[in-house]
């Protein structure tokens, strides 16, 4: 495993110490072997996206929004959870957050299973089902010859709905299925990435 996605306890306890300093974030729960929080977010390397429009085309660059907070969503069309929760979830997020600048998103269907129905046309349908204001993309395992798509690997997500937060500096916050949009969002009125 590259030296950039290892979960070691040194970097488990600096994503402590990098979330302590944003306050207390009541929204993470992930279990320590999936995720890989307190490294540095790896690029995404997914091929196709549609902007935040929905014109194909573009990508999302976690390098290009080092000095925001990011937070990225991996689902998959027939995921039942991504309907009941993880989706709603992103939007409420990202319809309230809409406006500040210091924040971005992403949303990526992470392809694993069903790749005939999780297929690269559920990625306009999804978008504009949710509307969905943020790059969209697809990545396709078959595509890249492997098994699961390489943003799953580096990101070591556990299937779908997965969140990730990051923090501005590019530290992964949190990786894990749910994210309480609620918890979320009053855990970020309060951390001086708000007011910044």
């Amino acid at each position: 495993m590259p030296d950039s996605i290892k979960l070691t306890r040194r970097r488990v306890l600096a994503a402590s110490a990098g979330m302590a300093a944003l306050g207390v974030a009541p929204f993470l729960k992930a279990a320590p072997e999936q995720g890989i929080a307190g490294s540095i977010a790896p690029a995404l390397d997914v091929s196709f996206w549609l902007d935040a429009s929905g014109q194909q085309g573009g990508d999302f660059d976690v390098t290009a929004h080092r000095d925001k907070l990011i937070v990225l969503k991996f689902w998959q069309s027939w995921c039942p959870g991504c309907h009941r929760h993880g989706l709603p979830a992103l939007k409420k997020i990202s319809d309230t957050l809409a406006d500040n600048p210091r924040v971005a998103f992403a949303a990526v269907q992470t392809a694993f299973e069903g790749l005939n129905t999780n297929s690269v046309d559920k990625v306009e349908k999804i978008q504009t089902q949710y509307e969905l204001r943020m790059p969209v993309g697809h990545a396709n395992p078959a595509a890249e010859g492997a098994r699961v798509p390489a943003v799953m690997a580096k990101y070591r997500s556990g299937g779908t709905p997965w969140f990730v937060v990051v923090a501005p500096g590019g530290e992964v916050l949190y990786n894990g299925f749910q994210l309480d949009a609620d918890r979320f969002l009053a855990w970020f009125a309060k951390t001086p990435i708000a007011s910044a």
